[in-house]
């Protein structure tokens, strides 16, 4: 179901310029050719949660927020990129991800105010924060759009407790080269981080404040998961 989604969404993202037939031709055949690349790197053997069930839901929620996005095209093209390099043990995930992305881009030959907006998105996922630039460099409507999108992203916080925990097992076996007391560490630094990020873990009034109260539940799920991690009940694959 998963790929079907995304088969489904870069259906929908073919490109719609073309000067003439000939580079109508040319443009939508690399568009589609890039479809085989995607589907690979998110099959990649060390992914357990970042995979084709990752991007099928963020995409599922662009479906979903549909009516406050302002362009649906960027943020699908950011849910698509934004993790399709990854490596556990590397940090720089979201710069080549971005070098990936821009490849695609050169090749359909994608106006330049497109790819530069989701260029942005994408690096704000380094932090999940909006940086203090983006607001110079972005308009209202752009902004608008990356809250959303990086509150898509962390959408997983606030799953029910059953599932966090899945995910939480699935990013143990994503992270199985560190041994268990390294990898408590270091995921308790990042949890400490996303509970201590500003005052909230989401920008939009719908994830912050909504009828299934994604904040509070997500703020739950980190604590919990923070205090296993400290007292030596978590960090374990499967």
């Amino acid at each position: 179901m998963s790929l079907a989604k995304l088969h489904r969404a870069w259906h929908e993202l073919t490109p719609s310029w073309v000067s003439d037939a000939a580079d109508g031709h040319r443009i939508l055949a690399a568009h589609s050719s890039w479809l085989l690349t995607i589907d690979s790197r998110y099959r990649e053997p060390q992914r357990f949660y970042h995979t084709t069930d990752h991007i099928a839901r963020l995409l599922e929620l662009c479906d979903e927020f549909a009516p406050r996005i302002r362009d649906r095209r960027a943020v699908m093209l950011a849910v698509v990129f934004h993790d399709i390099i990854y490596d556990p043990q590397a940090s720089d995930n979201e710069d080549k991800s971005i070098s990936l992305y821009l490849k695609y881009a050169a090749s359909i030959e994608t106006p330049v105010n497109e790819s530069d907006k989701v260029v942005k998105f994408i690096k704000a996922t380094e932090s999940h924060n909006i940086p203090e630039t983006y607001k110079a460099e972005l308009d209202a409507a752009a902004l608008n759009d990356l809250e959303y999108f990086l509150d898509f992203d962390l959408e997983v916080l606030s799953w029910k407790p059953e599932d966090y925990d899945r995910y939480a097992i699935q990013i143990r076996n994503e992270y199985i080269h560190l041994p268990d007391e390294v990898f408590r560490s270091d995921r308790i630094t990042v949890l400490r981080k996303l509970l201590t990020k500003s005052d909230r873990l989401y920008y939009t009034a719908e994830f912050r404040s909504g009828e299934e109260g994604r904040e509070e539940r997500g703020k739950k799920n980190l604590e919990r998961e923070m205090a296993q991690l400290e007292q030596g009940d978590g960090g374990d694959s499967m």
